[in-house]
C-alpha cells in the first residue's frame, strides 16, 4: 500500500512468496504463493482468511471466473470454488498501430 508516498506491507505471504493477485467483490485480495505451493485469500485490512494447499509445486497466477478461482501451477490450470465473485477487470483497448 502507498500512502502519501510511502509504502506499508499490507501482507505477508504464510507461505512461498507472493506472485500473482485477483480482488473479489467483498475486496478480499488472493494471491498465488509461487513455492509455496498454495494460493491465499487476505481480508481488506491484510489478515490472512483462507489458505488453500496444492499439490503441484510452483503456483504463479489466479483469476476469477464468476465465483471460481483460477488457479496456474507450473503445469496445469486448476479452479477451486469460494463462493465469491471476483471484481470484473475492465477490457483495455489495444491501439493498432
Amino acid at each position: 500500500m502507498i500512502d502519501n508516498g510511502e509504502t506499508h506491507v499490507f501482507a505477508t505471504a504464510p507461505v512461498g512468496e507472493c506472485d500473482g493477485l485477483a480482488v473479489d467483490a467483498e475486496g478480499g485480495v488472493w494471491v498465488a504463493l509461487g513455492t509455496g505451493s498454495a494460493a491465499a485469500r487476505f481480508t481488506p485490512d491484510g489478515r490472512l482468511d483462507t489458505q488453500i494447499d496444492l499439490p503441484d509445486g510452483f503456483v504463479s497466477s489466479v483469476a476469477f471466473d464468476g465465483s471460481t478461482l483460477l488457479i496456474t501451477t507450473a503445469g496445469r490450470l486448476l479452479s477451486h470454488p469460494v463462493g465469491i465473485t471476483g471484481t470484473p477487470v475492465p477490457a483495455t483497448p489495444i491501439p493498432l498501430p
